[in-house]
């Protein structure tokens, strides 16, 4: 669905504003920049390894890779998933193309005895089995009615499938009373899910074999129904081991499904057969993950006290008789980031997990002592690229990224934990080199593996090849050490291109540079091969650089975090790297914040006089963001309280770009989802109404049916097309533009 467009009819027109843009950026009128060789168009279509699924007794692997082909304004995905022998000449295996072609399959599992391959695809989960040596054609598992869209699923003992589904109320014409709900799901009177049940079903099952549903407990299961991108959500369930039916399984679990609630997280373990639920830990817990033997459940906390946005998790586990909790120890030290994102045992000794150091994202490991959790260490993997590794300015800072981007979309997956030596199927990519799978044999508490070998050949980068940045390091107004990922202009006089990540609790991180930003994946890539500089800042309060750093900004939103973000611009300047005059801001979410305070605040706080201001999902107004978002609390962790006490609205409105606006002169261009949750559209129209009011060049574009990101690549090449054409322009137009 294409964009709907707001302008100021005086300033430019929603047309077209060059020809032949995504070839040849320079040919618009007046921009003095140079070519971008890598297109909108080729960023669309990189393809993304979703997953690398390895069987129990590690002879079969399976690899989904999904993409985008087709022409402009008619992306469309595809995908592939390919069950392929790991030893022998034998052929791929495509069974699941009819099914995935239309890039609708996500989360491939074998099941416990390596024999039947599972995946989700429309809502329902689909099943492959090994018989006679060949893959059978996917069927899907029995699920309550045809109207069940099931969220999330997981492996149990001897075939069995646990899975989550949303059970909705159909939204009805008459008077809806207002209690928890989302205000753009009031507007658009969306289906009310009030609930997310938990059933168990023989994968061998059909139409006429039901399972279980356990529609009685009182909480919502698994956290999909209020998935806040900042958490490995995909970690609901895990069955206690079993050579039977299952009896046990550990949950994730909420009150309700709503994103308000994200404090509410907690892990119980749930009788299967008399549906009884025992509480295993509260107090913003998840991930369960049972040993091998059953003793022992593994799952993360939030640290004690009051829980804030910026998260901190510490590995926890529970010693486990049948359903009573004997006793339950937290490794209280942390972890490197203190958010891990667990991946297996190995042993009941042995915990493997995932978690950002600084802009990499590796693989660590911790011993577990008699249920005790304790040290923990980073795994060696030899034989992964690293060509295009940035330079990093602290020692251990490491190199690539495992798992496919912030906080680790796909896991590593593990072919048995009580294997002697488990292999590891995982995506790894650097930010040159494109995402591909990898297997590896992993060596059991020697925190190392054998080489890794590559399972996929996705051509992601179609030939290219990408300039490498540097890790850039500056000091922050405060003196804070703040460093950024940078790629450098053709010349010391290039423009300049900020780039704030969202979050804020995020980064940016060396991921595939091809591929776009992390959030609204923007073209980094394109504008620095057209000429200007890149600096993508990970300010106070982003993660990879631990709890300290993760919370500087607690109760200061926009306030020091923004002087990171313009202090490195600043230092840029100072080094003479780039043009004084040339200085452009984009960004998405709590990047959109940002960009916002930048254009009404830059010229006050930092002497910068901006070319251009890009932003979308932007958030302009605290207070008014308080009660009309998805996640209202996440005020009063920020803040420690809301607008109303304690005289906290005059710090809001300085730290909000509404009350600052007539300050900004930049041309803005704005881009929102008209259904966003998070940062409802009216944050983007009262900005755009002040900005057209005061005569600021402004452009706006709203895309229908789009959430907080756009999904759909066709609204996504749009984003980034808009993107360069409105850099490169007002790039050129700035005081003294050079080539």
């Amino acid at each position: 669905v294409g964009p709907t467009v707001r302008s100021n009819s005086n300033i430019m027109a929603p047309t077209r504003l060059c020809v032949a843009v995504l070839v040849f950026v320079s040919v618009c009128d007046g921009v003095l920049v140079g070519a971008a060789s890598w297109t909108p168009l080729e960023q669309a279509r990189v393809p993304n390894v979703g997953a690398v699924a390895v069987s129990a007794d590690a002879t079969w692997f399976a690899t989904l890779v999904s993409g985008m082909s087709g022409s402009l304004n008619h992306l469309a995905p595809n995908g592939t998933v390919e069950i392929f022998p790991v030893e022998g000449n034998g052929s791929r295996v495509t069974v699941w193309d009819a099914l995935c072609a239309g890039g609708g399959c996500s989360s491939p599992s074998f099941d416990p005895n390596g024999n039947a391959l599972a995946m989700l695809s429309g809502g329902q989960v689909w099943v492959s089995h090994l018989e006679g040596g060949a893959w059978t054609t996917p069927n899907h598992v029995w699920q309550p009615s045809a109207k069940t869209s099931i969220a999330a699923f997981v492996w149990g003992p001897e075939h069995y499938i646990g899975f989550s589904y949303a059970f909705a109320q159909p939204a009805s014409p008459v008077a809806r009373v207002v209690e928890e709900d989302i205000i753009i799901d009031v507007i658009t009177n969306a289906d009310i899910v009030p609930q997310y049940v938990f059933c168990v079903v023989p994968s061998v099952s059909s139409d006429s074999t039901e399972g279980r549903c356990y529609d009685d407990l009182d909480v919502s299961v698994g956290l999909a129904g209020w998935a806040i991108s900042c958490w490995p959500f995909d970690s609901q369930f895990s069955f206690a081991p079993s050579n039977k039916a299952p009896t046990v399984v550990a949950l994730s679990h909420t009150h309700n499904t709503f994103a308000n609630d994200w404090t509410d997280v907690a892990v119980s373990l749930l009788d299967l057969s008399t549906g009884n639920r025992v509480l295993v830990s509260s107090g913003t817990s998840f991930q369960p993950l049972f040993s091998p033997s059953g003793k022992h459940l593994a799952f993360t906390r939030a640290d004690a006290g009051d829980y804030v946005w910026a998260q901190t998790w510490h590995v926890c586990v529970a010693s486990i008789d049948a359903l009573k909790v004997e006793a339950t120890v937290c490794q209280e030290q942390g972890t490197l980031d203190q958010m891990p994102t667990l991946v297996s045992w190995i042993g009941d000794d042995e915990l493997l997990y995932m978690e950002q150091n600084r802009t990499a994202v590796q693989l660590f490991s911790m011993r577990v002592a008699d249920g005790t959790p304790g040290s923990w260490s980073a795994v060696s993997i030899p034989g992964l690229p690293a060509k295009s590794c940035p330079v990093a300015t602290a020692p251990g800072a490491g190199c690539g990224v495992i798992g496919g981007g912030f906080r680790s979309t796909t896991r590593v997956a593990v072919s048995s934990a009580s294997a002697p030596k488990p292999v590891l199927g995982f995506t790894y990519e650097t930010l040159g080199e494109t995402q591909q799978g990898f297997v590896a044999s992993y060596e059991p508490l020697k925190l190392r593996t054998q080489p890794a070998k590559p399972v996929t050949t996705v051509d992601g980068t179609q030939g290219h090849v990408f300039s490498t940045p540097s890790v850039f390091s500056w000091k922050a107004g405060d003196g804070r050490d703040v460093e950024g990922l940078y790629w450098p202009g053709k010349t010391n006089n290039a423009p300049l291109v900020l780039f704030t990540h969202c979050g804020p609790a995020m980064a940016q991180m060396q991921t595939f540079v091809g591929y776009g930003s992390v959030c609204a994946r923007f073209p980094l890539a394109s504008l620095a091969e057209a000429g200007f500089a890149v600096l993508a800042p990970n300010y106070r309060g982003s993660s990879g650089y631990g709890k300290e750093f993760r919370r500087a900004d607690e109760a200061d939103w926009g306030g020091a975090d923004y002087d990171d973000v313009l202090s490195g611009a600043v230092a840029l300047i100072t080094a003479k790297l780039v043009a004084p005059d040339k200085v452009l801001h984009t960004g998405w979410s709590y990047g959109g914040y940002m960009g916002a305070l930048v254009l009404t605040r830059a010229k006050t706080t930092h002497n910068l006089d901006l070319s251009a201001v890009i932003m979308g999902g932007s958030l302009t107004d605290l207070i008014s963001h308080t009660g009309t978002t998805d996640i209202s609390k996440i005020i009063k962790s920020w803040a420690g309280g809301y607008f109303w006490q304690d005289d906290r609205a005059v710090s809001m409105m300085e730290h909000s770009a509404m009350y600052h606006v007539q300050n900004a002169t930049a041309p803005t261009l704005m881009f929102h989802g008209a259904h966003d949750p998070r940062m409802p559209i009216s944050q983007s129209f009262q900005l755009h109404y002040a900005l057209r009011t005061r005569g600021v060049p402004v452009r706006m574009l709203t895309f229908p049916g789009s959430g907080h990101i756009p999904g759909d690549a066709n609204q996504l090449y749009v984003i980034w097309n808009e993107t360069i054409v409105w850099a490169t322009k007002h790039a050129a137009q700035a005081k003294n533009a050079t080539a």
